[in-house]
């Protein structure tokens, strides 16, 4: 690489690794698997090959959710509607959950959930609407307040990635993720 005249060697393949290693935690971040490995094993599964202590590894979004979270499915899946939107509610309700949550998603379930909210036509309903000379329209509900409850709706594209989700975990690609923004209410 020239820099003002002087010639300098640029560590490309250093970077690109760097940013697939950023890449690899984010998707562990989201959906990695909690290992069976703790860092007081005796005799671990997994452990450092130069000094044999364990190594353990830890959950993601997705693995902590369905493990001490509150899991539960559509009445029908592919769609979204006040059935399970009243379940969810009545959920946190049943386990004294914050009324803030933050809902993330891939584009299907966000897709879905845009299409429902859109057709109430309530003021319940947020949404930005941009116009370009009369051509360009935002259709997406960023929030939706119901029942007491605000859900501030988040897409995360590394959940359409085709190599990561996609198809492979058609599971994690169409579930929406309620993420509190406040902690729950301890007496």
């Amino acid at each position: 690489v020239n820099v003002g005249g002087d010639y300098h060697i640029l560590p490309y393949q250093i970077l690109m690794k760097a940013v697939k290693m950023k890449g690899d935690i984010s998707v562990k971040m989201l959906m990695g698997t909690q290992s069976s490995t703790s860092f007081s094993d005796s005799n671990p599964f997994l452990a450092d090959p130069t000094s044999g202590l364990p190594i353990q590894t830890t959950g993601g979004l997705d693995w902590y959710i369905t493990t001490y979270g509150i899991s539960d499915a559509a009445a029908v899946l592919g769609t979204f509607g006040f059935t399970e939107l009243d379940e969810i509610i009545d959920n946190f309700i049943a386990n004294k959950a914050p009324k803030e949550h933050l809902v993330f998603m891939a584009s299907a379930s966000y897709r879905i959930i845009s299409k429902f909210l859109k057709g109430l036509g309530s003021a319940a309903v947020e949404s930005r609407k941009l116009t370009v000379d009369g051509k360009t329209f935002d259709w997406e509900v960023e929030q939706l307040k119901y029942g007491g409850y605000t859900f501030d709706f988040v897409y995360l594209p590394i959940f359409d990635h085709p190599q990561l989700v996609g198809d492979i975990l058609p599971e994690i690609s169409g579930s929406l993720y309620f993420v509190p923004k406040d902690q729950i209410d301890t007496i």
